[in-house]
């Protein structure tokens, strides 16, 4: 079983409305030690709350390179992302194969608004 990681993602992060954005986790038993997610499915979703039942956004999360590194990687296209508000939204990353469900990452999300806009 993974641990699970608080990681919020503030402005520090530069995630911007309408923007093409890439981001990366990297799944372990206690923050060092990297698990093999072979066979691995996942799920990532946001919300404006944790406690909301609507979601605003919902994206794939994939392994991206080996799979014994332990790395998902969600991207998030523009036209998702353009018809967002600024402001803090929470996410959560999750294991989401049959049976064995486990919360890998879970925090929260600033978009920012920029004076250039995607079309």
């Amino acid at each position: 079983m993974a641990g699970t990681v608080t990681a919020n993602i503030d402005t520090t992060a530069e995630v911007f409305c309408g923007e093409d954005k890439a981001l990366t986790w990297t799944v372990t038993t206690d923050g060092v030690t990297v698990v093999d997610i072979t066979g691995w499915t996942f799920l990532w979703e946001m919300r404006l709350t944790p406690y909301h039942t609507t979601l605003v956004l919902t994206e794939p999360a994939n392994i991206t390179g080996a799979p014994s590194g332990g790395k998902v990687l969600v991207q998030f296209p523009s036209a998702d992302t353009k018809v967002l508000k600024a402001g803090k939204y929470f996410y959560g990353l999750a294991r989401s194969n049959a049976g064995a469900w486990d919360v890998i990452a879970d925090g929260y999300i600033v978009f920012r608004k920029s004076g250039v806009h995607a079309p």
